[in-house]
């Protein structure tokens, strides 16, 4: 599959790599092409890099990794495709956002031509890379509101290595963003530590 990624972080550069050895065609976009380029070189995977333009026409799914705070101003600036799967992966900390709401139906509102769905928020970048803790798999929680863009996602989050768990509809994004307070708040505050992940447990059936 062709991806762009908006972002040269370690999101996206963690996710650039692990889809390039997946298989998938990465191209690694930058508000500055000769960074996008740059870094997608060091990476030394076969990933190409550029400007977030070049991202958005190479990508059939588009991986947004702005600071929450410059997602919504970010995307409606850009000029997706119509019905191009638009992946987003930002979160809210620091923002005040009333009850319900959520980045992800804000991102949705500003680029209206795209698919957004809700994915990788709830992970660090460290856990990401080796997704696999003792033997449980970090959870890949994703939702959108197609049911096609969504199951797209759900591969490619599988194929970061996660275990992925469709959370249903776009509106779920508020819960999934709140996910990823807990995990900040359990990180950071409370000792935790960033290399950790949250799981899903399944008993087997008998």
């Amino acid at each position: 599959m062709r991806i762009g990624i908006l972002g040269t972080g370690r999101m996206a550069t963690t996710l650039a790599r692990l889809w390039a050895n997946a298989e998938h065609d990465v191209l690694l976009g930058s508000r500055d092409p000769g960074r996008g380029r740059t870094v997608a070189a060091d990476l030394d995977a076969g990933i190409q890099g550029g400007a977030n333009d070049d991202a958005i026409a190479h990508g059939d799914a588009v991986l947004l990794t702005f600071p929450g705070g410059e997602a919504v101003r970010g995307v409606s600036g850009l000029r997706f495709r119509e019905g191009q799967i638009l992946v987003d992966l930002t979160n809210r900390a620091g923002l005040d956002l009333p009850a319900g709401d959520s980045l992800a139906l804000r991102i949705q509102a500003a680029a209206p031509r795209t698919r957004v769905v809700k994915a990788f928020n709830t992970i660090h970048f460290r856990s990401l890379a080796d997704p696999v803790h003792a033997t449980v798999r970090a959870a890949g929680p994703y939702c959108g509101d197609d049911a096609e863009a969504r199951r797209i996602v759900g591969g490619l989050v599988a194929d970061a290595g996660l275990d992925p768990i469709d959370a249903g509809p776009l509106a779920q994004a508020y819960l999934l963003e709140h996910l990823a307070l807990l995990w900040i708040d359990l990180a950071f505050t409370r000792g935790v530590g960033a290399d950790t992940a949250f799981a899903l447990l399944r008993r087997e059936s008998t």
